[in-house]
């Protein structure tokens, strides 16, 4: 059902690219950081990783965007006059520190190489959901929030 609509098998399809190319970046970084038999003998959580950052990240953040905004909304509405919210800005700081998470306990890293891993990452999956930013939508509108706020 969820494939019947042609827009959707482009997603899925952006998707898996996305996966890919986080995949392979991770794990050529696997390799430089660390050694070449860990990053055989990794390559499958490596990938699990990869969607677990295009894929499940974003939804996380999106519901960490929306208790950030219901928190902070009303503490904006006591100040006079009202400010912007702020709050907001932390999203991507907690989407750091949970791709960090993950790449330290899935791949079996120290936390200095898996500091590195997650800069590269996501600093890859900015520039994919830049260039596709269709596909950051499709993700964000999966978790039900509809358009992001950021």
């Amino acid at each position: 059902m969820l494939l019947q609509n042609n827009d959707t098998i482009i997603y899925v399809l952006a998707i898996l690219i996305a996966t890919v190319i986080i995949g392979l970046i991770i794990y050529i970084t696997v390799i430089l950081v660390e050694s070449k038999h860990k990053a055989s003998d990794k390559a499958l959580l490596i990938f699990l990783l990869a969607l677990i950052i295009v894929v499940v990240i974003p939804i996380l953040l999106a519901v960490i965007a929306t208790v950030l905004d219901a928190i902070g909304d009303p503490l904006t509405q006591l100040r006079d006059p009202p400010t912007h919210n702020f709050l907001l800005y932390l999203v991507p700081i907690f989407g750091f520190l949970l791709i960090l998470v993950c790449t330290k306990f899935l791949i079996d890293l120290d936390w200095s190489s898996a500091l590195w891993i997650a800069l590269l990452a996501i600093f890859f999956l900015y520039i994919i959901f830049t260039v596709i930013p269709e596909l950051y939508t499709f993700i964000w509108e999966l978790a039900g929030q509809g358009p992001p706020p950021i």
